[in-house]
């Protein structure tokens, strides 16, 4: 075989190995087929794909060189052996940039995946972690749900009104469908209907910072109206029952039936 045809079977592996080399780790490993495949999940799955058959490529054009270095060099099969490792050698310079493009989707879909994660984190921290005004106590309880002062508050950058404020629950145990409305009035005290806000879990021991939009521009004050969860309006605790009387106390016996009077006859 000539110089320059051993020379190019060298390179061409030398790129095969290279090749090999930066691919990812744990690309041979399957999805697993029962769970639904999320986006990061396609787009590692499609790098596998292109790496399994840049796979396949890189092998066969290996098993073509070593025919190629065991056939003399100017033999018919040689001729045939050197057209198919050119065109091997194009689809794996193919591949390469499509694995790459792969790798690429891959990453963006990790990064955007892990921002998603990273904003519900610091959304769920700033709803757990909210403080009331330390400065106030509670302006409304029901059954260990806290209202704390709220005000009239204008979004600066949409022009939108609502009530804003704190909630918390003292509760061990957290509540479901949490619903705080109020009823809103204008400046003359004419109710002009209700607002409210809601909040899908509230956990045991922590706050929520509610925002009730407010769509009427003629109000101005608003009063508490209720709680509500998934099971309808949160009610105070029901005054204890009367305690029983202590044990080992007999029950008192019923009073005696006076005898009848006979009645004398005529």
């Amino acid at each position: 075989m000539n110089r320059g045809l051993m020379a190019a079977v060298w390179i061409l592996v030398g790129m095969v190995g290279w090749m090999a080399c930066h691919g990812p780790s744990g690309l041979g490993r399957r999805a697993n087929p029962d769970r639904p495949l999320t986006v990061v999940g396609k787009a590692l799955q499609a790098w596998r794909d292109v790496n399994a058959t840049k796979t396949a490529n890189e092998k066969e054009l290996i098993d073509i060189r070593n025919q190629l270095l065991s056939m003399p060099a100017d033999s018919p099969p040689t001729r045939e052996l050197t057209r198919r490792l050119a065109i091997l050698n194009k689809k794996a310079q193919e591949l390469a940039f499509e694995e790459f493009r792969a790798s690429r989707v891959y990453e963006t879909a990790v990064e955007d995946e892990a921002e998603a994660q990273r904003k519900a984190a610091l959304d769920a921290n700033a709803t757990a972690k909210a403080q009331p005004n330390s400065s106030a106590g509670p302006i409304h309880e029901v059954n260990g749900v806290q209202l704390f002062p709220f005000s009239i508050v204008t979004d600066t950058n949409n022009g939108i009104r609502a009530l804003n404020g704190t909630v918390a629950n003292n509760r061990t145990n957290a509540i479901d469908e949490l619903t705080l409305e109020f009823d809103v009035f204008d400046s003359g005290d004419q109710m002009l209907g209700a607002t409210s806000d809601f909040i899908a879990t509230l956990p045991g021991g922590s706050n929520w910072n509610f925002k009730a939009i407010l769509l009427d521009t003629n109000i101005v004050r608003a009063v508490f109206k209720e709680f509500r969860d998934a099971n309808g309006a949160i009610q105070a605790n029901a005054p204890p029952a009367l305690p029983p009387l202590p044990s080992g106390t007999p029950t008192p016996a019923p009073a005696p039936v006076p005898p009848a009077t006979p009645v004398p006859a005529p």
